[in-house]
């Protein structure tokens, strides 16, 4: 496992064991492999809504991952998502495009971390 955790990371692991304890690893997995799941999905969503000029497609999207995000205890992305919503965002390319290449950042780092957990909750609970 890398040594450096960001604060994100610890929010999502800190998630994850409070989840497992509340509701036990099937459900943690579950809710592990929707976020893997849907999160991409919405992601490529939003980029598509985006070079489409669909805003509301582009918010549809940014709201889905930012409520996805936040069940696994994604803070940063939800944060960033939020900005997605805002209509003002919208309105400048760049701004767009900063904010997608920030979720996106912090979209691989949840997922990396994520497959990374279900190894390493697999592996100890053989």
């Amino acid at each position: 496992m890398k040594s450096k955790t960001t604060q994100q990371d610890q929010s999502i692991i800190q998630r994850l064991e409070e989840l497992m304890d509340l509701a036990g690893p099937e459900f943690v997995h579950e809710l592990i492999e929707v976020f893997l799941e849907i999160g991409r999905k919405d992601y490529e969503l939003m980029k598509s809504a985006f070079k489409n000029s669909s805003l509301d497609k582009f918010v549809g999207a940014a709201h889905s991952l930012k409520a996805t995000s936040l069940n696994i205890g994604a803070a940063d992305l939800s944060d960033y998502c939020q900005a997605a919503e805002s209509h003002k965002v919208f309105n400048s390319k760049t701004k767009v495009e900063e904010v997608l290449e920030n979720i996106e950042a912090q979209l691989l780092n949840a997922e990396n971390l994520l497959r990374g957990y279900i190894k390493e909750t697999h592996s100890s609970a053989s």
